[in-house]
């Protein structure tokens, strides 16, 4: 509220204002001469005030007016690091960021603010780098090549300087914090590009496309992941312990980045129900070379990883174990117009059924196709046709090898796994 006074020797009359949102007077309030108006002023005796001129008042700085809620300052509620070093150290020409975040945005309005670093015994400074406009600004520092602090980075209270900050408000910010202590993980070595890359995990990329379980074709993906970025020559490989055997996954991508993919494709007879596994390094990665960028080759030893059940294998195919045709239904040796020839196809293990399958019969010159009609689910499958009107075979029918004279539709040992193999051939009867 705002209250203004006329007054004489013995009276005074006071006036109020409220303060309405978006009212502002920076250099503050004044009043004119001719401000009074309206209404009715008159003395005890009933004698009108008719000059209602008042002695101006000049602006005032000591009552200024911000039409808003928030006199508060922004104040920093966090300093942090926001790139640990990427081989254990800051070496020279490395960036080092801080982030200073604020309860609010706030806003440069005047200089460049920095913030001072303590790296072993010398004092060195961050400068502004982004985040004008919001909570959270950051400074930067890159190493340089006389740098050298193995305990670790400090930064003091107080540390930043120069610039000044408000908040959409025009609160200037408050600029004062505690400080870091020393971080053994933060230290600084001018000679790190003599430090080699080291493997921090390794993990599957990806999950088997269906059933925890990678199948005849299907490619297992491993992750070998470095603590920094690294390059590669020739073709390392990466040793899987699948079932019984090791099978080298091969590198395939990921040269100039902290990621390398190594890729194995599942051949026919590899199984391994109780999920592949990875022996240890150095020995399960070799060949090739991996270095960092200064050219450092890179340390290969980690932990084992091992048999994981959602990375199962069964690279096991199901086959044809029998092929048969049935009796003709009325106990003779001759198929007549209207009568079914039913087929037989016996697999190596169940299998499952999508589509529609046919079976090719030879049957004279002719080539008839016997459709499926049941057994998905179980490992016999039976095919039917009928004899058609013209249909005439003296030496009896035959089928031809697979995959030809098996076509069509699909045919799975599970839903969703691999296709099934056929190669029999059902001589003539």
């Amino acid at each position: 509220m705002l209250f203004a006074g006329v007054k004489n020797d013995d009276a005074a009359l006071e006036f109020q204002y409220v303060v309405a949102s978006g009212d502002e007077d920076d250099d503050g309030v004044s009043i004119g001469p001719d401000a009074l108006s309206g209404g009715a002023i008159q003395d005890a005796a009933g004698n009108a005030w008719t000059n209602r001129r008042l002695l101006a008042l000049p602006s005032n700085a000591a009552h200024r007016v911000a039409g808003r809620s928030d006199f508060l300052p922004p104040v920093i509620t966090k300093v942090y690091f926001s790139n640990p070093p990427p081989r254990g150290a800051y070496g020279p020409n490395e960036r080092i960021d801080v982030k200073a975040k604020f309860n609010e945005p706030v806003f440069i309005v005047a200089g460049t603010p920095a913030m001072r670093l303590s790296i072993g015994a010398n004092s060195r400074t961050a400068v502004y780098l982004t985040g004008d406009g919001t909570p959270t600004l950051t400074f930067r520092y890159v190493v340089r090549a006389n740098d050298s602090d193995p305990d670790g980075i400090s930064i003091g209270p107080n540390a930043i300087f120069g610039g000044t900050l408000h908040d959409g408000a025009g609160n200037e910010a408050a600029l004062a914090f505690v400080g870091l202590p020393q971080d053994a993980a933060l230290i600084v070595n001018p000679r790190v590009d003599q430090i080699a890359p080291f493997v921090q995990t390794v993990s599957f990329k990806d999950d088997p496309p269906a059933n925890s379980t990678y199948t005849l074709g299907e490619v297992v993906k491993v992750e070998v992941k470095f603590n920094e970025v690294v390059h590669v020559s020739g073709q390392p490989s990466l040793a899987l312990s699948i079932g019984p055997n090791i099978r080298q996954a091969r590198y395939a991508s990921g040269s100039g980045s902290d990621k390398l993919t190594f890729a194995y494709t599942v051949q026919a007879g590899d199984v391994d129900d109780d999920g592949i596994s990875i022996g240890p390094g150095p020995a399960s990665l070799a060949g090739g070379a991996i270095r960092d960028e200064p050219g450092n080759p890179a340390r290969r030893d980690f932990a084992a990883l091992p048999a994981n059940e959602l990375h199962k294998v069964d690279g096991v195919a199901s086959i044809v174990s029998a092929l048969a045709l049935q009796p003709v239904q009325d106990g003779g040796d001759t198929y007549r117009i209207g009568d079914v020839v039913e087929v037989e196809i016996t697999f190596s293990e169940d299998v499952h059924v999508s589509g529609q399958p046919s079976l090719a019969l030879s049957i004279g010159p002719n080539v008839r196709q016997a459709r499926y009609a049941s057994g998905s689910g179980t490992a016999t499958l039976v095919f039917r046709y009928t004899v058609q009107a013209g249909d005439v075979d003296d030496d009896g029918i035959s089928i031809g090898p697979g995959p030809a004279a098996l076509a069509g539709g699909a045919i799975r040992d599970e839903p969703g796994a691999r296709p099934h193999e056929h190669g029999r051939v059902l001589p003539d009867p």
